[in-house]
């Protein structure tokens, strides 16, 4: 495949199962050397496992970053939706805080919690079609088995990354975007009811229409409401292939301006981009365009870009549907890897007006001080967003996408200190332009930095969803500032 379209190859990792002790059928299992903790006796009879030796949560204390490290009490890998509604009841009773992550692909510590009990939610990971044509999933189903399962009934979720390895859960928990998102917004546009455990211990149903105030405030509220156990998805028919198509850009006004115009007219089904740096330090700007179709019918993409100012054209992509999910290959396991070097990165939702003055000096730093030699980067239709936690830009139709993942060498922290310095200047613009950050690969918002991001109405509305839901803040991300300054 193309360069533009093996983008963002992030993880594949599956936890470590570690040995556990034997219990009996129905008793609190709990593995490790530490399993006569004080703090954690009485436990609730689970049907999955408590473990706490060193060697697991050692492993859980860190994300894809390797930057921050936070380490859990216990890691609860659940079987069953109860054994989550037990550990948080449990939690309550005990003033203990209760974490969750999937794959932990956050890269700012967001799914970490110093002495909590973790929610491995990995391991509840089915995922079926019912009858109506909608796709229920637990919180670990992957991106790849939700396709696949998917398209065994000929239907596709209308959004998914290009990574396949991340979790349901994480997905809805940050908010998540696609290569179809300027028609279907984000994943959690497209959700129609949830199962939660909230934070005081109940398990609720929720929807548009059915305890509503929840719903809103799980989807895209990074955790600290409620853990989603359930998910019904939207599906929508599926075409048999893809064929994608890269257009190469010389000049950064032609690839905005070409950019903004597809995002706005939704000629194409699939649109992507991406800066390239040239070995002579010179950028190339590469636009991804695609379109869906049954065979043996076959759009012209030509005729589609006929109005177009690209500099090249590469041959197009057929693929079948399953390959189209399986287009860019997965990068090594990262998360375990004490080798992989620490990052510090920053997505960005740029206003369209204001997109060339905020990259143009990122375009123009030395390699040593941009951190990467390319970056995603590519537009997106603001009125396709509607989950009033996922914010983005509204000032225009358009905004542009900044995927920036920058490593610095490990062991070297006067590198990093200098990528986490320019992060910040970064986000300081990007603020003053009128845009967003991505909460799971952005830091943490400062308090001040909130009441920014989300607005003051919006932020209250959340922290009181908060004090409802989670009224002891058992719930222990630490992924939301609540205190307006």
């Amino acid at each position: 495949m193309t360069q533009a379209s093996n983008r963002r190859r992030l993880l594949e990792a599956a936890l470590a199962v570690t040995v556990s002790a034997f219990a009996a059928p129905g008793m609190p299992r709990v593995g490790g050397a530490r399993a006569a903790s004080s703090k954690l006796e009485g436990l609730p009879r689970l049907d999955g496992t408590l473990l706490l030796d060193d060697a697991t949560c050692d492993a859980m204390s860190d994300d894809w970053a390797h930057v921050i490290r936070r380490r859990p009490a216990a890691v609860l890998r659940p079987k069953s939706a109860q054994d989550v509604l037990r550990i948080v009841r449990y939690a309550n009773e005990r003033s203990l805080r209760v974490s969750v992550r999937g794959l932990a692909h956050s890269s700012h510590g967001q799914t970490l919690a110093e002495g909590a009990i973790l929610v491995d939610c990995s391991v509840l990971n089915a995922a079926a079609v019912d009858q109506r044509g909608r796709l229920d999933a637990q919180p670990g189903a992957i991106v790849a088995q939700l396709a696949t399962t998917a398209l065994g009934k000929n239907l596709i979720p209308p959004v998914l990354p290009d990574c396949r390895m991340l979790t349901l859960g994480g997905m809805l928990s940050a908010g998540l975007l696609g290569n179809t998102s300027q028609h279907h917004g984000a994943l959690v546009d497209n959700v129609l009811e949830l199962d939660v455990v909230t934070g005081d211990g109940r398990l609720v149903r929720c929807s548009a229409e059915r305890d509503k105030e929840l719903f809103e405030m799980v989807l895209g509220g990074m955790g600290q409401c409620g853990i989603v156990v359930r998910t019904r998805l939207r599906l929508v028919p599926a075409r048999t292939h893809a064929v994608l198509q890269d257009l190469t850009y010389r000049h950064l006004d032609a690839y905005l301006a070409d950019q903004a115009r597809v995002a706005t007219e939704g000629r194409f089904d699939h649109q992507y981009g991406a800066a390239i740096r040239e070995r002579d330090g010179s950028w190339k700007f590469v636009m991804q365009l695609g379109r869906f179709f049954n065979h043996p019918w076959q759009p012209d993409l030509e005729v589609l870009q006929k109005d177009l100012r690209f500099d090249a054209r590469a041959e197009p992509a057929v693929m079948n549907a399953l390959d189209y999910v399986y287009r860019s290959p997965p990068r090594p396991a990262q998360i375990r890897d004490p080798a992989v070097d620490p990052a510090s990165n920053v997505t960005m939702w740029i206003p369209a007006s204001a997109t060339k003055a905020l990259v143009t000096p990122f375009l123009e730093l030395p390699v040593e001080s941009a951190g990467l030699r390319g970056f995603s980067f590519w537009p997106l239709n603001a009125a396709r967003f509607t989950r009033p936690l996922f914010k983005v830009p509204v000032s225009e139709p358009v905004f542009f996408s900044m995927w920036l993942n920058r490593r610095a060498p490990r062991g070297d922290a006067q590198a990093l200190e200098a990528l986490q310095a320019g992060t910040r200047d970064l986000l300081a613009k990007l603020a003053a332009a009128g845009g967003k950050r991505y909460s799971p690969y952005s830091p943490v918002p400062s308090a001040s930095e909130a009441v920014e991001h989300y607005g003051a109405e919006t932020l209250q509305r959340f922290a009181r969803a908060k004090a409802k839901f989670d009224p002891n803040s058992v719930l222990a991300s630490e992924a939301v500032q609540f205190t307006p300054v």
